[in-house]
């Protein structure tokens, strides 16, 4: 199965991807990762061994204006150009494979339930949507970490660039489009696809639980969270992620 990450070309993806890799390589699973890059002109110079000698790399145009959208774009150019097929798996740059998705589901859609709360800026949307689809409300759907796709059809991906573009200009400031555009895309598709939310990832916090994937988006607070390391200048922790992971870990 394909495993599919979506970065920029810049220092602070460039860390956590070389990190990304080396969970895939412990593995042997180096080869099951494609990573879509978003072109830009970090000065950025350091050794990354696993992301220089990594095969399955492709560059990508980057959506400077939407920068949220640049996911939607990398999983289009991998499907129309077969540099993935499904199923396939749609992972986070700031991830560690802890054993491969082996879970079995005839959904079109399997996605990390995070136990999100509800979106009140889009709601309006889904109520119009429960409209067209004929019922007075629809179940909200936690989306927005590991996501697997199986005979999902390319317009179904081009669609939710769409409604992220759309609210990317409706909320031009807020942080949730692109977890908004999956929603909003997988409530235009119910009936003709299928979709089924399980646990796929944990944190740096309960590292010691069975799990795919560990997610670090939260960090281990307050010693080490990824925006210390961003290496653009607004925060200078003068220390190297790996070793503060190194240095804080319990496992």
């Amino acid at each position: 199965m394909d495993y599919l990450v979506s970065i920029e070309r810049t220092a602070y993806f460039h860390w956590q991807i070389e990190l990304l890799i080396e969970s895939f390589r412990h593995h042997n699973l180096q080869d099951s990762l494609v990573i879509a890059i978003a072109d830009g002109d970090d000065p950025f110079e350091c050794y990354l061994p696993n992301f220089y000698q990594h095969e399955r790399k492709f560059l990508h145009a980057n959506n400077l204006a939407c920068k949220n959208a640049n996911k939607f774009h990398a999983i289009s150019a991998a499907l129309q150009n077969k540099l993935i097929q499904q199923p396939f798996v749609l992972i986070h740059p700031d991830m560690i494979l802890m054993k491969p998705l082996d879970f079995v589901s005839s959904a079109n859609i399997l996605f990390h339930d995070e136990n999100y709360p509800p979106i009140p800026e889009i709601a309006p949307h889904i109520q119009e949507i429960a409209k067209l689809k004929g019922v007075e409300e629809l179940p909200w759907l936690s989306v927005g970490g590991v996501m697997r796709f199986q005979d999902v059809p390319v317009e179904f991906f081009d669609q939710a660039l769409q409604n992220c573009l759309k609210l990317k200009i409706e909320f031009p400031e807020h942080h949730f489009v692109e977890r908004a555009a999956w929603i909003l895309t997988i409530y235009e598709w119910l009936g003709a696809l299928t979709c089924e939310a399980n646990v796929f990832e944990i944190t740096l916090m309960n590292h010691d639980v069975e799990s795919n994937f560990i997610h670090y988006k939260y960090g281990i607070p307050p010693m080490f969270n990824k925006h210390m390391f961003r290496f653009d200048g607004s925060i200078s922790t003068g220390t190297d992620p790996y070793d503060v992971l190194l240095q804080n870990n319990d496992s």
